[in-house]
């Protein structure tokens, strides 16, 4: 049920390393979310973005390089900050195409600081590391103009 303050982890809503690319197997779920926001006019969104860097991994003040885009001069916990950002924006970007007000959502990237495993050396764990949540801001139970 939708509940104020409640998170969501939509199925799939993970991205590949160093990319703010959603994994194709996410399109149902971005699917679903738009569908629900459509149905219920009163939800209001926080699009969360997530990253995956293990505390094993080597010293994040270095600069940051990686296998995709990176922008100048960012140190890696600047990157995993600005990378956080856009994964939530793609969600937003997805949202707004698919005719979701503006208004009704916001983002925000916690970088590396919400893993759920912050140790990590599985694939499986490090991927749902690099994840964005759905947080119910508000919600009213009923549609509105």
């Amino acid at each position: 049920k939708l509940k104020d303050g409640n998170k969501y982890i939509p199925e799939n809503f993970n991205s590949d390393s160093d990319t703010s690319q959603l994994i194709a197997a996410s399109l149902p779920s971005l699917e679903a979310l738009s569908k629900l926001m459509k149905k219920n006019r009163s939800l209001v969104i926080r699009i969360e973005g997530h990253v995956n860097y293990p505390h094993h991994y080597p010293n994040p003040k270095k600069p940051a390089v990686g296998k995709h885009y990176v922008p100048p001069g960012m140190n890696r916990v600047e990157f995993n900050l600005w990378l956080s950002e856009e994964r939530a924006k793609m969600v937003y970007n997805y949202l707004i195409e698919k005719g979701i007000k503006a208004k009704r959502m916001s983002t925000i990237g916690f970088g590396a600081t919400k893993m759920l495993f912050p140790d990590t050396y599985s694939e499986s764990e490090m991927a749902q590391n690099r994840r964005v949540e759905i947080n119910v801001i508000s919600f009213k139970g009923r549609p509105v103009e």
